[in-house]
């Protein structure tokens, strides 16, 4: 039997007595929490995300299934391939008015209840899925503006499958508290220090790379205005263990009349925490790479000609 097979058995015993609504948002929330958007690609250049793309097939979609390593072909071709097989009448798009030469693809499905077709698009709702955040991409009338599917009607689907509880509700309201208490920080520095260090309530250490970066570019997107934004830069960064490349995000943030602060987000402490120079250089010697130049650290590190810089463009 294939991963997709046992993936839809599996669907079936746990979906008993769900409706066709019920048993799609029980597969795309649960595909959202263990795929994992394809590093090659997010991280690629123009050459490597187009091998990426080209490789993504219907034929493939098992094998992405397998790995758990997607973009946005792979995860609508597994959609596809576990609703049908569910007997949900589903399509595979690409966006229309998408002349890109990796256009985005998506999901509709036309349901059996009459209701109007509507829109799955699972990659760009895997950081929200991941950070236990209500989904933005589900429900849509295809075509059309508006939804098929309302909030309200998605909230008593997520109790019913247990994406939320009374005790563990979607965690959107958290960004709102975070917004509300920011500007307590009158100072620029003071205010990141507190943003960064609280950005996310949400502690999985499972949660895919890209997703987490998306994750917190939207959160300070809707806390920091334009100007507040610019004064930020994210930098990937990576260490090396055996085969295998562990990567860490790196933010820059220029502080009006005081200059660069620099943090390094932990995975296990959830957070941003704020780094000397001097601390980064020692991460460097000690294996980490920078992928893109951070010229305070530059400068730092030619002043000791015995170790390596550390950066790369990417």
């Amino acid at each position: 039997m294939s991963s997709i097979d046992e993936y839809v058995e599996k669907v079936k015993k746990e979906t008993q007595g769900f409706s066709e609504e019920e048993i799609i948002r029980y597969v795309y929330i649960d595909l959202g929490k263990r795929l994992a958007f394809n590093l090659k690609f997010y991280l690629g250049n123009s050459k490597a995300k187009q091998q990426v793309y080209s490789h993504s097939t219907r034929i493939t979609a098992e094998e992405a299934l397998d790995k758990n390593i997607i973009i946005c072909k792979d995860s609508s071709y597994i959609i596809e391939a576990i609703l049908t097989k569910l007997g949900i009448n589903v399509i595979t798009i690409v966006a229309p008015n998408d002349d890109r030469k990796c256009a985005h693809v998506y999901n509709i499905v036309k349901p059996k209840n009459g209701k109007k077709p509507y829109v799955l698009d699972l990659q760009v709702d895997m950081e929200n899925i991941q950070a236990h955040m209500r989904t933005t991409e589900f429900g849509k009338t295809a075509g059309e503006s508006g939804r098929t599917i309302t909030r309200d009607e998605l909230e008593k689907i997520d109790f019913k499958i247990g994406y939320v509880t009374k005790e563990d509700y979607y965690t959107d309201e958290y960004i709102d508290l975070l917004r509300l208490n920011a500007p307590m920080f009158k100072e620029f520095g003071e205010r990141m220090e507190f943003i960064l260090g609280n950005i996310d309530i949400m502690n999985n250490k499972k949660m895919g790379y890209a997703e987490r970066i998306k994750h917190h570019e939207s959160t300070l997107g809707k806390i920091l205005s334009l100007t507040e934004q610019l004064r930020l830069k994210q930098i990937d960064c990576y260490k090396i263990h055996g085969e295998e490349r562990e990567y860490v995000s790196c933010i820059t943030v220029d502080v009006p009349k005081k200059g660069k602060e620099i943090y390094l987000f932990s995975i296990q402490e959830n957070k941003y925490n704020r780094i000397s120079i001097e601390e980064l250089a020692k991460q460097v010697e000690e294996g980490l790479i920078i992928m893109a130049e951070i010229p305070e650290l530059k400068r730092f590190m030619k002043k000791r000609p015995e170790t390596p810089d550390g950066t790369c463009g990417r």
